[in-house]
């Protein structure tokens, strides 16, 4: 059933915002040697998030599915020695929790901010080729990892051409901040109703 109450553009505006202070606390905290700050800075976005999630076990299980995900793929370009990783604290090989804080992240905006890329599976191919690179790329400049290679951002490109799809595949299977076509207007309009009754 389609939606009939689309996510307030407010609430838009905040998980983009609270998205990108995350990020950039994840990466300066790992610059630094404090990669302590993204159990700090995340765990607070994602209750923020599940709050206003119409269902929650829904939209914790796409957070679950995003988990496994970011590790399979941050790890595998970590082990074919595509990236690398500064900080010290972590056995060599291994990927660093922090990484594994950012796709939980990630995964705050794939039913909110993001939910216009289910539009069409090319612009989600593009924008994963263009935009996966861009943050590793980020990353690097802050100091929080290490592109090893020439060919670092095209292998990134194309694993996150195939990791965005399927992210957004993920969110439509575990849509939890929508059910049968009511979204988070529509359950505010319904609890004033019932106020009203």
């Amino acid at each position: 059933m389609p939606e009939t109450h689309p996510l307030s553009r407010r609430h838009i505006i905040y998980n983009l915002v609270m998205f990108q202070l995350g990020w950039f606390f994840c990466a300066y905290g790992a610059a630094q040697d404090m990669p302590w700050l993204a159990f700090l800075v995340v765990p607070p976005v994602l209750i923020w998030h599940m709050s206003h999630a119409y269902q929650k076990w829904q939209e914790a299980r796409l957070l679950l599915a995003l988990l496994v995900l970011g590790l399979v793929l941050d790890q595998t370009l970590l082990s074919l020695g595509f990236v690398g990783f500064p900080y010290a604290g972590m056995p060599p090989g291994w990927l660093p929790p922090w990484m594994l804080m950012l796709w939980l992240l990630f995964g705050t905006t794939l039913n909110v901010t993001l939910r216009w890329a289910r539009s069409s599976l090319g612009l989600q191919i593009l924008f994963g080729a263009l935009g996966g690179p861009l943050a590793y790329y980020a990353g690097q400049q802050l100091g929080a990892i290490r592109l090893t290679q020439e060919a670092s951002l095209l292998a990134i490109g194309a694993a996150w051409a195939v990791a965005f799809p399927l992210a957004i595949a993920l969110a439509k299977r575990f849509d939890g901040m929508v059910q049968n076509g009511i979204g988070q207007n529509g359950k505010a309009q319904a609890e004033q109703a019932r106020k009203q009754a």
